[in-house]
């Protein structure tokens, strides 16, 4: 799983960086084998006026050709980018949960058409 974080006249520090990647690590590490990459984009929309003018931009590509991509808002980088990951996070479980009900649903009826043609 490749992690990419970038910003936007914003300045991050290799420490800051590295402690969201930990997180992204120990978020999606349930799922890791079907992600391809992670990016990050951490953006000041207001530059030094302060406010909530921090956004986080989180781009999930997993395979199948599926992206998730959520935002969040936020006074501070840190508080933005750590909602946006558990934001992505959670609607991954959703669709993965999602696909398995699907799954279950499909599988589950094809057993009850067999046994209903075997009668």
């Amino acid at each position: 799983m490749k992690i990419e974080i970038q910003t936007k006249q914003l300045k991050l520090g290799q420490t800051f960086k590295n402690n969201i990647k930990v997180k992204i690590r120990k978020l999606f590490q349930h799922s890791s084998d079907q992600i391809h990459c992670i990016s990050v984009m951490v953006a000041d929309i207001n530059g030094p006026k302060g406010g909530e003018d921090k956004v986080c931009k989180v781009n999930v590509s997993v395979g199948g050709g599926q992206d998730i991509l959520v935002s969040t808002r936020e006074a501070s980088a840190y508080k933005a980018v750590t909602q946006a990951i558990r934001k992505a996070s959670a609607t991954l479980s959703k669709q993965r949960q999602k696909a398995r009900t699907i799954k279950h649903i499909s599988l589950s009826g094809l057993s009850q058409n067999e046994t209903l043609a075997e009668a």
